[in-house]
């Protein structure tokens, strides 16, 4: 994933990111550690547990402990815990550059979402 971002120009690096249904955390915690993100913080319905996390990651990669940049919370289906502008966003070329990578590469598109104002906030970069 961040390989597949950096080509595309989008450097996570010292950014406030989120992830919107974050799932198990595993994904996040891969950049959390490579992509450097100064904050990730992973929203989802069901909470991560994140004892499990460390101890799969321990064992599948030495990482005894989890990155501090890197927090989990637990959110609505209709609306996150965090105030607008939280989070850095990237413009729309550099999304739709991501988009036609990320299909010629993986043959498969991301998805994102419109808020209740239907503005695009794509907030995970």
């Amino acid at each position: 994933m961040i390989d597949l971002l950096a080509a595309s120009g989008v450097s996570m690096t010292g950014k406030r990111v989120a992830d919107i249904g974050c799932g198990d955390g595993i994904i996040d915690l891969g950049i959390a550690v490579k992509g450097e993100p100064a904050t990730l913080f992973g929203f989802d319905l069901n909470p991560v547990d994140t004892d499990k996390l460390l101890a799969e990651a321990t064992q599948e990669a030495g990482i005894k402990k989890l990155p501090e940049s890197l927090d989990f919370i637990v959110s609505a289906p209709e609306r996150i815990p965090a105030e607008d502008n939280s989070f850095d966003n990237q413009d729309r070329r550099v999304e739709r550059r991501v988009q036609q990578r990320a299909l010629q590469t993986l043959g498969r598109q991301f998805v994102g979402a419109r808020n209740r104002h239907g503005d695009d906030r794509r907030i995970t970069r």
